[in-house]
């Protein structure tokens, strides 16, 4: 289990524009397990990304952005490696 159960974000990238835009700040319940259509934040190669859940498998989520003009390709990643989901964007 995560030790806090919100943590706070700065988008960064444009993967995620027109809803989430460069400089928005968003906040995440961490406590969560989450579902297709979700936003999530997770960490790979301690980097945080920003991305839409397209489909949940078996120990993975596939995640894409939903400008997938500045989206990098990323695929599935693990459970594991998502922080928490998205539940506010101001």
């Amino acid at each position: 289990m995560k030790l806090f159960p919100v943590s706070m974000f700065v988008v960064r990238g444009k993967s995620m524009i027109p809803d989430y835009k460069p400089g928005d700040y968003v906040i995440t319940f961490n406590w969560t397990d989450v579902r297709a259509g979700d936003v999530v934040i997770f960490k790979l190669n301690e980097k945080n990304y920003i991305k839409r859940v397209r489909k949940t498998l078996k120990g993975l989520v596939e995640v894409a952005g939903d400008n997938e003009k500045e989206s990098s390709k990323i695929g599935p990643v693990k459970r594991s490696d998502i922080i928490g989901r998205v539940v506010l964007l101001y």
